[in-house]
């Protein structure tokens, strides 16, 4: 685990680390009240400087979650590395397994609140409120809804 000095630890910040995962967070990252990850096994947990968290954000990550550089999580965010298999009918759903793959959030991202993210995000990507990000999303897009579906794009300068 490393925690660069300048970062804000708010109250309720945990940490679930219990097969040798890493957590690095950058110059600046601010985790405001109730931040939670759990990083299994050797999986990996990157935030770029800058970037914060505001309420009950939750990282769950297997292989690997990176966050970019002056992004903003909205409260009740969730980012997962990995989704439950389901499309056997022979096998019970709980013995069926997972899908792991690493999730990047470029930088300068917002995203807003109760979204969640199992894909990539591009730089400079919004995503709306209460949306379901399953497909990656390209730079400069604004994405909403359940799943995610780019509607704008914010042309860079």
């Amino acid at each position: 685990m490393r925690i660069h000095r300048s970062a804000y630890l708010g109250p309720g910040f945990s940490l679930h680390l219990p097969g040798g995962g890493r957590f690095v967070a950058g110059e600046g990252v601010e985790f405001r009240r109730d931040f939670h990850a759990e990083v299994e096994e050797d999986g990996e947990i990157r935030i770029g400087a800058g970037t914060r968290f505001t309420y009950d954000v939750v990282l769950q990550c297997t292989r690997s979650i990176q966050v970019g550089s002056r992004c903003v999580v909205a409260h009740g965010v969730t980012i997962v590395d990995g989704q439950h298999r389901f499309r056997d009918p022979a096998s019970p759903i709980g013995e069926q397994g997972y899908e792991w793959h690493p999730i990047k959030v470029g930088d300068d991202c917002w995203i807003g609140s109760a979204a969640t993210v199992m894909a990539d995000l591009g730089d400079r990507v919004v995503v709306g409120a209460n949306s379901a990000v399953t497909e990656k999303i390209p730079a400069y897009a604004v994405a909403v809804g359940s799943p995610a579906r780019v509607v704008d794009r914010v042309q860079p300068k």
